[in-house]
């Protein structure tokens, strides 16, 4: 199995989804955050993997009584499926993997028109994350921050869900 684009940039394993290590690393992984208190947990590059096998993950973490939040949903081949899956709540999504537009399209397409939308940015994403955030106060539950420390070191709120059109004027 070849390595996808971000498991070769950050020297990362890809595990083989046809092997027996993907089945106990993910029970191993669920069972974890099942005992330290999570409600919710975040599909890392789920993009490096096809859609049935993202499938049968999102439907193992609801077996744990997780609720997942899809990660960059538009760099999937199916994107659709993934959001509408009715054991996704949320999405993240980072610099350049989905605009503001392409998301509120992509969550009306997947019947989830209110699901909410986080953009993220660190490092030289400042200004992404501001052109981000003046586009996505247009739409209802979306929301933009951005990493003044590295990678996720801080949060800095560029917008607020709350703040996005429709919840505003509520």
């Amino acid at each position: 199995m070849q390595a996808s684009d971000t498991a070769a940039q950050y020297n990362e394993g890809q595990i083989d989804p046809l092997g027996p290590g993907w089945t106990k690393n993910l029970h191993e992984q669920f069972q974890r955050r099942r005992k330290q208190g999570f409600e919710y947990v975040e599909l890392d590059n789920a993009d490096a993997y096809a859609i049935k096998d993202v499938i049968g993950v999102i439907d193992l973490a609801s077996s744990y009584g997780l609720k997942v939040i899809a990660k960059n949903p538009g760099l999937l081949g199916d994107a659709t499926s993934y959001v509408a899956h009715p054991n996704v709540h949320g999405i993240i999504v980072e610099r350049g993997a989905g605009s503001p537009d392409e998301m509120d399209a992509l969550r009306r397409k997947a019947g989830k028109p209110e699901i909410p939308v986080w953009f993220v940015a660190f490092g030289a994403g400042r200004e992404w994350a501001h052109s981000t955030a003046n586009a996505a106060k247009n739409y209802q539950g979306m929301g933009v921050t951005y990493s003044s420390a590295g990678e996720y070191g801080n949060v800095i709120d560029i917008l607020s869900p709350a703040d996005s059109f429709l919840s505003a004027t509520l």
